[in-house]
């Protein structure tokens, strides 16, 4: 009689104790801070932190990526700012030796520069994606936050000026150089025609969309071809109808 009692009791307290988990954890495991059922694992920084000790957890734009494969690269040294916080501007400005989470300062096109490496870690088979830190770029819910949105739309911005850059790139072709080294000259010259007409070498002078600062290069145009965009200026003692200008830099 007291044996099945004992067995009784146990039984009992293992169904109270696996409700009291479904009532903290909901039926597919642990729970948001808002009580819902968790689809990714949110940690708080100092639960983080902890983790890392354990494992290698990179952080970049508040998602969170187990390195722990690359430890030669991550475990010491200056990638270590990357481990167990989310040091996301040191991606750009490569100061290793502080702990900067918000980049909203950064110009779009440098933002690129973070958003290149998070699309290296989302991409990497080698880095799992293990979940999201709460803080700037994610709430306690696992939720973008306004300052992520932010980020993303700055990412987005950049990325419509690059192709707005390289289709400029493309529709004035570029010029073929050769250097010299005893002379210390450089000749730039054109492919005789595009679409039947003669190209000859000018300097193309525009504004940066995104720098916002003048940019140069050789590129090859037609006599008096209108542009859409920027300016032309010939080389020096170079006529306007030579097909190839030599100078020295």
């Amino acid at each position: 009689m007291r044996l099945s009692v004992l067995i009784l009791c146990g039984i009992l307290g293992g169904v109270i104790s696996w409700a009291v988990y479904q009532h903290a954890s909901g039926p597919s495991g642990p729970t948001t801070c808002s009580g819902a059922p968790a689809t990714v694992h949110v940690f708080s920084k100092d639960a983080l932190r902890e983790a890392s000790r354990s494992r290698l957890l990179l952080v970049v734009l508040g998602e969170v990526y187990d390195v722990s494969a690359g430890a030669d690269f991550y475990k010491e040294g200056s990638y270590a700012v990357f481990i167990g916080q989310d040091s996301s501007r040191a991606f750009q400005d490569g100061n290793f030796n502080r702990t900067v989470e918000d980049v909203r300062d950064l110009s779009v096109m440098d933002i690129l520069s973070v958003e290149q490496w998070r699309g290296f870690y989302r991409k990497s088979p080698k880095y799992p994606f293990v979940g999201y830190v709460e803080g700037l770029y994610y709430d306690c819910n696992g939720k973008a936050t306004d300052a992520l949105q932010e980020v993303d739309a700055m990412v987005a911005e950049g990325r419509r000026i690059e192709a707005s850059e390289d289709a400029l790139s493309q529709r004035h072709t570029g010029c073929n150089s050769q250097y010299t080294a005893e002379s210390a000259l450089t000749t730039v010259s054109c492919p005789a025609t595009k679409n039947g007409l003669p190209q000859y070498p000018r300097v193309f002078i525009w504004t940066h969309e995104g720098t916002k600062k003048e940019a140069t290069r050789c590129a090859c145009f037609g006599l008096n071809q209108q542009l859409e965009r920027g300016r032309t200026e010939l080389y020096p003692d170079c006529p306007d109808t030579s097909p190839s200008c030599t100078f020295k830099l």
